[in-house]
């Protein structure tokens, strides 16, 4: 009989640390999930809070799975991977200088090492697609905000100052675009996120009157903080202004999509998060409008949601952990 100890030995951890979830799971050498954990991430993103919710998280599954041999973790914003830093971060900015390896390697007692939440996403699609040294990915992730990785003849490209694949941070609206917290104007990140979609609906709808599937969930216009979920609500109710917010998100992403199309040329683009949600409508956009604005064998590139499913930040972090190390990771059943 194999016990705990014996069962964990060749496993390791992974979470996906965003602005509005933490999703942690057990991973074996083989990359499949033996266990798994997600709550909110908690409100305002405070460093200790989030740092405590994590590791409880890391903790419940070592204590369900047995000890895991390192803990991944997959952060949104611009990640020191070599040092265990936070740079940066527009979706949990007190986290701007946190040395979240070492925090965290404090409370769980497990080796940990962090990276950016697409790069980590990123590999954990490329582990799932079977790892083909010919493939050329680009994964983009669609969520609070937008991020995307690289993964080019079997290796992360993280570029020459490790800040490569910025599509949230790409320009696509120079002229009228609203101002992004990085301090560009029009940005993807405002035009096509699920927060750009719903501010650009709320926006509508301060103009030209509530739909009462939105008025229902608040007593006043101040509280109404919209979300996603009533846009897409919204919007399969036939509200005019809903439909024409996710339109515009969907056509804004095609356009940094065809950009990567024409820059990268990969193979394969990778569609995760939380506004896939919406649905094959919504995708269909998404990819006409990158195809429409490529050419040539760029636009055959294949464009479908990610092979690894909501799991690819958790999975990825998991085995970078691994590879980091110095462990087998991803060993083939």
């Amino acid at each position: 009989m194999i016990d705990g100890a014996e069962r964990a030995a060749g496993c390791a951890i992974g979470v996906d640390l965003g602005g509005t979830k933490i999703a942690a799971a057990v991973f074996d050498a083989a990359g499949r999930r033996r266990a798994e954990r997600r709550v909110a991430t908690p409100a305002g993103h405070a460093v200790e809070p989030v740092l405590r919710a994590t590791a409880d998280l890391v903790l419940e599954l070592s204590a369900q799975h047995g000890p895991a041999r390192a803990l991944g973790v997959g952060i949104a914003g611009l990640v020191d991977h070599e040092r265990g830093t936070v740079e940066s971060s527009v979706i949990l900015p007190p986290w701007r200088g946190v040395h979240a390896a070492a925090e965290l390697e404090r409370r769980t007692g497990l080796a940990t090492f962090v990276d950016n939440d697409a790069t980590a996403a990123g590999w954990g699609e490329y582990l799932a697609l079977g790892s083909p040294d010919d493939l050329d990915l680009a994964l983009v992730t669609v969520g609070t905000g937008i991020g995307a990785a690289l993964v080019l003849g079997g290796r992360i490209h993280r570029g020459a100052t490790n800040t490569s694949a910025e599509l949230g941070n790409t320009t696509i609206d120079y002229a009228q675009g609203r101002e992004h917290p990085s301090g560009n104007r029009g940005a993807l990140n405002t035009l096509a996120s699920g927060t750009a979609i719903a501010a650009a609906a709320r926006e509508a709808w301060d103009r030209h009157g509530w739909p009462g599937t939105v008025r229902a969930a608040s007593a006043s216009t101040e509280a109404r903080a919209v979300d996603l979920h009533q846009v897409a609500a919204a919007a399969r109710a036939g509200d005019p202004h809903a439909l024409a917010a996710i339109e515009r998100g969907a056509v804004a992403l095609g356009a940094g999509i065809a950009n990567l199309l024409l820059l990268i040329n990969p193979g394969r683009v990778s569609l995760m998060g939380g506004v896939l949600a919406l649905g094959e409508g919504w995708l269909e956009r998404v990819r006409a409008e990158a195809r429409a604005r490529s050419f040539g064998p760029n636009a055959r590139a294949v464009i479908e949601p990610a092979a690894a499913g909501d799991w690819a930040g958790a999975r990825g972090a998991a085995a970078l952990a691994l590879e980091r190390l110095g462990a087998p990771s991803e060993v083939p059943s």
